[in-house]
């Protein structure tokens, strides 16, 4: 079996795609299952996502995106009501993880509002994932220094009964990314989002030097398959991760370990 832990549904400038999209997608590619993530970055919200996904949960997972916006807006909301809610979601199997999109909204990983939201998501055991590492160039109001996988750390060390994923290998912070993996055994981080579109040659030799860069400090058993479809093309990345003839590099291996990270049956 193939799980692509890392892929988007949108309907905005940043991210435009559907669900009959990704599925097509996932055919041609031959992966069984996707996580899905949802993010009004994207236009796309929990509510949406979950109920567009809800007639293909056979092959698709739902990740809920903690909305800063919907804390801004709601000045008398604090940041315990919707961590409730997000783990009554996580407890009732409807999500499988909540991602952090810090850069985007300039929050660090260990600020105050997102240490609440994990004390909650904590006791239910639920997986996080923070976007790490570049930003999409379109959205001009990213920081990069809240998307350093650095800190990561901090919350790592002091949440150590939950798992946290690094995305995109925290790229270009790639060995700061596999340094915090090696260290802490309940962190792990994606593949995801190398390339726009399609790899070329140029980018699979640069690819191949980031994974090996990566695996010089941490174990690949801290790597997990995903490609951030739409930006990655989900049959480029297979037939990339092929050319390297590492067996411990396949999908199907970096699958097993996208299982044990987010605790799937």
């Amino acid at each position: 079996m193939i799980i692509d832990c890392h892929t988007h549904l949108g309907r905005n400038d940043h991210i435009r795609a559907r669900v009959a999209e990704l599925l097509k997608s996932m055919d041609l590619a031959g992966i069984d299952k996707s996580f899905v993530f949802a993010g009004s970055l994207n236009g796309y919200d929990n509510g949406v996502m979950l109920e567009e996904i809800k007639p293909h949960r056979d092959r698709l997972y739902a990740v809920a995106a903690w909305d800063f916006d919907y804390m801004t807006k709601h000045l008398t909301a604090l940041p315990f009501e919707q961590g409730r809610k997000l783990a009554q979601l996580y407890q009732a199997g409807e999500i499988v993880s909540v991602k952090f999109y810090t850069g985007y909204y300039h929050h660090m990983p260990g600020g105050p509002e997102i240490r609440e939201a994990l004390e909650i998501l904590a006791k239910v055991g639920c997986p996080v994932i923070f976007h790490c590492g570049d930003c999409l160039n379109s959205v001009k109001c990213a920081k990069l220094k809240y998307a350093h996988p650095l800190n990561i750390d901090d919350v790592a060390v002091d949440y150590p009964n939950m798992n946290f994923i690094i995305a995109h290998m925290g790229y270009p912070w790639h060995r700061d990314a596999a340094e915090v993996c090696y260290k802490n055994d309940n962190v792990y981080s994606d593949i995801s989002g190398f390339v726009y579109g399609k790899f070329n040659s140029d980018e699979r030799r640069k690819f191949k030097k980031v994974l090996d860069e990566f695996t010089d400090i941490a174990s690949t058993e801290k790597l997990l398959f995903g490609t951030d479809w739409p930006i990655s093309n989900q049959m480029s990345y297979r037939n990339t991760l092929d050319c390297y003839e590492d067996e411990s590099l396949t999908p199907e291996a970096l699958t097993q370990n996208i299982q044990k990270a987010f605790k799937l049956k």
